[in-house]
Parts: structure tokens; C-alpha cells; sequence
């Protein structure tokens, strides 16, 4: 089971080395994957969600995982943004006071 490399796929090769003759192969192939990252993760997602095959689910969905936390067993840091967490935790303790607040005023009948 092969991948066919269509007239258009080579045709695109050929018009990047065009577009950037100083560029080496290994450069080229490089800047295309980070700018077809975005798309490509997409379809590994929709893939770990909605494959026919339960074995590519399966696949898909570990992938994602050990992508996105580390294979188990494996020290892996995870970078927090402190000011986004601070602002969900306070949105979350002013929601939470303006609720017992009017759960108060609602029992003085207020």
C-alpha cells in the first residue's frame, strides 16, 4: 500500500524551488511542516475522533496524547500561564460570592 505522488504534488515542489531557488531541500522541507502543523494536527485530532477503524482511533487519540502530555512515565514540565489561571480563578471566587450573596438575600427575602 503506497502513497501515489500526484502530477499537482510534484508540480508544488517544483514551484517552491522556484519561488525560493537558495532555499536547501532540508529548509524547505522544514518551512513546509511548520506552516502545515496547524492543519495536520487538526486531522490527527478528527481522526483520534471520528476514524472508521477503531485501531486508527485508537492510534490517533494516543498520539494526541503523548503529544500534548508525554508518554506515562516520562518527566515532562508543563508551562502554566500564570495570569490566565489567576484570572479563571477569580472570575470563578467572584462568581461563587456573587452567588452565596444572593443566595443570602434571598433567604433575608430580600
Amino acid at each position: 500500500m503506497g502513497i501515489e505522488i500526484s502530477q499537482e504534488d510534484l508540480d508544488a515542489v517544483v514551484m517552491e524551488r522556484t519561488v525560493n531557488p537558495v532555499e536547501k531541500p532540508e529548509q524547505t522541507a522544514h518551512r513546509l511542516i511548520v506552516e502545515n502543523a496547524p492543519r495536520v494536527a487538526l486531522g490527527i485530532v478528527r481522526l483520534a475522533n471520528g476514524a472508521a477503524s477503531e485501531r486508527v482511533r485508537l492510534d490517533a487519540s494516543k498520539y494526541v496524547i503523548d503529544r500534548a502530555l508525554g508518554r506515562i512515565g516520562e518527566s515532562r514540565s508543563i508551562e502554566v500561564d500564570k495570569d490566565a489561571l489567576q484570572a479563571l480563578y477569580e472570575s470563578v471566587v467572584i462568581e461563587a460570592s456573587e452567588s452565596e450573596a444572593e443566595a443570602i438575600r434571598r433567604a433575608r427575602g430580600r
